[in-house]
Formats: C-alpha cells, sequence, structure tokens
C-alpha cells in the first residue's frame, strides 16, 4: 500500500499557509531560504524582505538602486525603513530615497564630507519623504559648526517629525537650532558633554508638553558624571534616559527604532513605580523582565 505525503491528504488553506510563513519570517535568517520555496511564497515573503532594509557599504547600495531601479513601483510601497551606514555615500543614499519614496523610517549613518552639492541634493530627497522617525548628523544636511547653523522649524522636514536623533556632539553646545518648538516631536535623542553641553537647551527641550522621551548618549562607562551634571543643572526628570556607547552597541541591537523602543521602556517603567528619575528597569529581550509594556 502506498503512503501519501501529508501535504497531500491535509493540505492547508492558503490563508493559513500564507500566515504561517509570515511569522515564521521574524527570523531575518528564514526569509531567504523561504524565497526559494514556491512562487507563492516567495510574493508573500518577499515583501517583508524589503519593508526593512540595512545596507552598510557603497557597492552594496549601488546594487541594491540598480534592482530597484527595475521596480519603481514596488520600492515606493514596500521599502517603509532604512538603515544607511559604513561607506556608503551621499549620492548612492540620495538615488535610494529617491526610489524608496514610501520611506516613514531613516537612519542615515553616513559622512558627508568631500560631496558638498550630493548633500544638497539629500536634503530634497528627505524633503519629499512621509518621514516620521529620522537619525542623521544634522552636518549631513545643513553643514558643519563652522558654517551657518540650521533653524530646524524653518526646515519643512523636521516639522513632521516625531522623532529626531542628531548625531552632532556641537547640538547642545551654545545657539539654540529650535528643538523646542518643533511641533509634532515626541522623541528627541542628543549626544550630551559634561564639558560643554548647555544646560538651559536641555530644560528648554524638557519644557514641551509633548516630550516623551529624551535619549542622552554619553561614553561609555560615563553615566556617574553625566548624573551628576544634570543634578548640578537642575535636571531631574523621568523623561530623561542615558545611554552609553556600549549600551547601545550590546543592548540595542537591530534597526534603529530599537532604540526609541528602549527609551520608552524606561520612561515608562519609571511612571509606574516611584523610583529615582535616574533608575533604570532589568531589561529582557528589548522590554521589562517580568513586565508587560
Amino acid at each position: 500500500m502506498s503512503v501519501s505525503h501529508p501535504s497531500q491528504l491535509w493540505p492547508l488553506p492558503p490563508e493559513l499557509e500564507r500566515e504561517i510563513f509570515i511569522l515564521a519570517s521574524d527570523s531575518p535568517g528564514n526569509i531567504f531560504s523561504y524565497l526559494l520555496v514556491a512562487r507563492r511564497v516567495h510574493c508573500w515573503v518577499e515583501k517583508l524582505l524589503y519593508q526593512k532594509v540595512t545596507l552598510s557599504d557603497d557597492e552594496t547600495a549601488c546594487r541594491f538602486s540598480s534592482a530597484l531601479l527595475l521596480r519603481p513601483a514596488f520600492a515606493q510601497v514596500t521599502v517603509e525603513s532604512l538603515w544607511l551606514k559604513g561607506t556608503v555615500r551621499v549620492a548612492a543614499a540620495s538615488e535610494i530615497l529617491r526610489l524608496c519614496k514610501g520611506t516613514t523610517d531613516l537612519a542615515l549613518w553616513i559622512s558627508p564630507f568631500h560631496e558638498p552639492a550630493a548633500s544638497d541634493a539629500l536634503l530634497e530627497c528627505l524633503d519629499s519623504l512621509p518621514l516620521v522617525r529620522l537619525s542623521l548628523p544634522l552636518s549631513l544636511i545643513c553643514g558643519s559648526t563652522s558654517s551657518v547653523l540650521a533653524f530646524l522649524p524653518a526646515i519643512n522636514l523636521f516639522s513632521r517629525l516625531t522623532h529626531l536623533e542628531l548625531l552632532d556632539g556641537w547640538v547642545l553646545w551654545g545657539s539654540a537650532i529650535g528643538l523646542a518648538s518643533l511641533p509634532c516631536l515626541t522623541h528627541l535623542s542628543l549626544r550630551l558633554s559634561v564639558s560643554r553641553t548647555n544646560g538651559m537647551l536641555l530644560r528648554g527641550i524638557l519644557e514641551s508638553d509633548n516630550m516623551q522621551a529624551l535619549a542622552l548618549l554619553i561614553p561609555a562607562n560615563d553615566r556617574d558624571n553625566a548624573q551628576d551634571w544634570l543634578i548640578d543643572h537642575g535636571i531631574r526628570d523621568r523623561r530623561v534616559v542615558l545611554v552609553d556607547q556600549l549600551e547601545r552597541q550590546n543592548i540595542l541591537t537591530g534597526t534603529p527604532r530599537a532604540f526609541w523602543r528602549y527609551a520608552d521602556c524606561v520612561v515608562w517603567w519609571r511612571s509606574q513605580h516611584a523610583v529615582n528619575p535616574f533608575d533604570f528597569p532589568v531589561i529582557s529581550s528589548g522590554c521589562i523582565k517580568g513586565e508587560g509594556l
């Protein structure tokens, strides 16, 4: 007697089969193998593969944009989150952004040096995107501290953001750039320097009722100095989250959006407990150990 293959005896409904593959694709290492299972499975999981894209070198970035040039409609509606870093050049980043017109979450961790004209084109690309979350060095689009500093509310791009991370160390040194006046901003991340940061600028930002989390990136193993500096400048606020460089590398893995989840997790925990504004919960797998969020 011949024995039929189980899939022939009990075929799964297409809707259930699709849901199984989508859930299993949460593990990035699985998606590439699923693309080869069957044409229908390829259609299901390909969009998941392109929703969140990380590119670390210019050669790969150029290949990526060349592939998307063949499918402009797909690129426009599929790519939602981009993390461009490493050796990716500004010109390549601009070309990708022109194709991925639906991007809402963007991290540009690239260098602006030697490409001033390309930086101007980059700002135009950014302004045309429906961005909600943005992480970048401000000098990438507005020049360095030696040039005219930007007043961010005057730039349309920044008036729409809810989450903003500026990687430049000089942002809090002296002149205000309008961070406290951005109408939609609820989450902000800046570099804190105990020797150069202007405490008045930080206090002004925290006066905003919209501000839900202010993450301050500090050098590794410098938390005590940073906390003392905040207290000395009259800043004791549960919305302030100190994050040192080692923590960011070791805990905040994955896309930059994980950084905001971490900050929200800490602020929420403080709001639920009678704790010191600088206390931290035990974090497990991106959330608070023992408590849901």
